[in-house]
């Protein structure tokens, strides 16, 4: 027996792994089949409900957005850079590697 899950929004942002067995994930984005191994990421307010093939058994993470855009920033702040250099980063600290206009 499986279970219709119906559409239901969140207000983060949802990474869901499939661990075993597949379903059908349904959405403003249409109908899409996951499978063992499938990771999905849905953003804050998208509606998604799914849809058991025969079973299926997932993880579910449901992650603050703020702070997944926090990390996002920090783990990459060396890549995204900047023109400016007046970035400032924790506690204060300025981008321009310590050193001031005179």
């Amino acid at each position: 027996m499986h279970t219709l899950l119906g559409a239901v929004a969140y207000d983060c942002v949802k990474l869901i792994v499939v661990r075993s067995g597949s379903a059908i994930l349904f959405s403003e984005f249409g109908e899409k089949p996951v499978n063992v191994g499938d990771v999905v990421l849905l953003g804050p307010n998208t509606l998604c409900g799914s849809e058991p093939e025969d079973w299926i058994t997932t993880t579910t993470l449901y992650l603050d957005t703020d702070y997944v855009v926090d990390q996002v920033f920090w783990q990459h702040a060396s890549i995204l850079g900047s023109s400016d250099s007046s970035v400032v980063g924790p506690a204060g600290a300025g981008a321009g590697g310590g050193q001031e206009d005179a």
